[in-house]
C-alpha cells in the first residue's frame, strides 16, 4: 500500500515545518562548516580559487552536479552552494525518509535528526551521500517511491 501518496498537503504541513524551522536553527545558530579537507578542495575548485574560473571537473563528484555548481557559483561566487546543497540533501532524505512511515510525525522527525545531528553540522559530501542513500533505502522499503528513486540517484552524484 502506498501510504506516502495517501497523505494530502495538509497532513504533510507539521513535517515540512519542522523541516525548514530545523534548517534555520542549524544555519543561524550552529554554523555548519565543511569538516574534511576533501570537502574543501571540492568547494575550492567549484569556486574557482585555483583558476580564477568556476570549474566543473571536481574531485569525487560526478560532472553533470559540477556543471550546475559551475553555473550557480559563476552566478554569485561568495554564496554557500555547496554547503547548502549538502544541507538541503540531508534534511530532504530526512523528510521523505520519514514521510514514508505511516505514523512519522515532527517527533520521529527531530529524533533521526538528535541521532544524525553531527552530519548536519559538520558538513561531509560522503556522509550526506550516505545518509541520503540510507533514507532512499528506507523509501523504497517502504513504497517504493520516486523520492526513495531520486535520493538513490543523488546519493551516488
Amino acid at each position: 500500500m502506498d501510504i506516502a501518496k495517501k497523505r494530502t498537503i495538509k497532513q504533510r504541513i507539521p513535517l515540512i515545518a519542522t523541516c525548514l524551522i530545523l534548517v534555520a536553527v542549524i544555519i543561524v545558530f550552529l554554523n555548519p562548516a565543511l569538516e574534511s579537507n576533501d570537502d574543501v578542495l571540492i568547494r575550492s575548485i567549484m569556486k574557482g580559487n585555483y583558476t580564477g574560473i568556476p570549474d566543473a571537473h571536481l574531485v569525487y563528484v560526478l560532472y553533470p552536479l559540477g556543471l550546475i555548481f559551475k553555473g550557480l557559483y559563476l552566478i554569485a561566487n561568495n554564496a554557500i552552494w555547496f554547503e547548502g546543497f549538502l544541507i538541503l540533501m540531508f534534511f530532504g532524505s530526512l523528510y521523505f525518509a520519514a514521510d514514508s512511515f505511516e505514523n512519522a510525525g515532527p517527533i520521529f522527525f527531530i529524533y533521526i535528526l538528535a541521532i544524525s545531528l553531527s552530519g548536519a553540522v559538520n558538513l561531509q559530501y560522503t556522509q550526506v551521500a550516505g545518509f541520503a542513500a540510507a533514507c532512499a533505502l528506507v523509501c523504497f522499503r517502504r513504497d517504493k517511491s520516486l523520492p526513495g528513486a531520486i535520493l538513490f540517484v543523488l546519493s551516488f552524484w
